[in-house]
């Protein structure tokens, strides 16, 4: 379980950092992957069936089908790279571990009686942390939709510390709605992109004058 968390903590601060998009929707893959190895984990410590099965629909939709998607659109733009993110990437993986400190401090661990189940709480809001830093520090569209995949998966990932195994019917509501969600702000991503020859957001609030 330990090397799952730190996979996925190292992933979410390599995320922060990657100006190439392409990579980054691999990067979201390789997360969610770890985040299905901990559900499995948990799966077979509480012998639960449908943790099992949130397992194989984390792998599938955030692992497989998500990554696609971005990549297909990113091939169809044409874009692999952020150009002008408003950090360095230096700065932002920096600012990704100060996160990260901040969430170990902040998370109430005295709360949960397994230290396994605290450290799934305070991961999953380091990584919650670090996308929402995604979403306002990234001019292009497309990062800012990985970002937003990035708080999914560290909410997913606090709720599973929180509530020691997240209700099934819970996992599968949050991830059609984050598939839909994806799908939509893909299109509309390839639409502007198509229209504007421009997938920044500056040029795009630029726009309403």
């Amino acid at each position: 379980m330990n090397a799952l968390l730190i996979a996925a903590l190292t992933l979410t601060v390599l995320l922060a950092g990657m100006r190439r998009l392409d990579h980054a929707a691999v990067a979201l893959g390789l997360q969610a992957a770890a985040l299905g190895g901990l559900t499995l984990w948990l799966g077979v410590a509480d012998r639960s069936g449908e943790l099992y099965i949130a397992a194989v629909l984390t792998l599938a939709v955030k692992g497989v089908v998500i990554p696609l998607v971005l990549l297909r659109v990113l091939q169809r733009l044409e874009r692999r790279v952020d150009p002008h993110p408003i950090l360095l990437p230096e700065m932002a993986v920096a600012v990704s571990l100060g996160l990260m400190v901040l969430a170990r401090a902040v998370t109430p661990v005295a709360l949960f009686g397994a230290a396994a189940f605290a450290s799934l709480l305070t991961v999953g809001t380091g990584i919650v942390l670090t996308g929402l830093l995604m979403m306002i520090t990234r001019r292009q569209v497309i990062a800012q939709v990985e970002g937003l995949v990035v708080m999914e998966n560290g909410i997913y990932l606090a709720v599973l510390g929180a509530t020691r195994g997240m209700p099934f019917a819970v996992e599968l509501g949050v991830l059609f709605d984050l598939l839909v969600a994806v799908l939509i702000l893909s299109s509309l991503t390839f639409r502007i992109g198509t229209t504007l020859d421009s997938l920044n957001t500056d040029r795009l609030r630029g726009l309403r004058g």
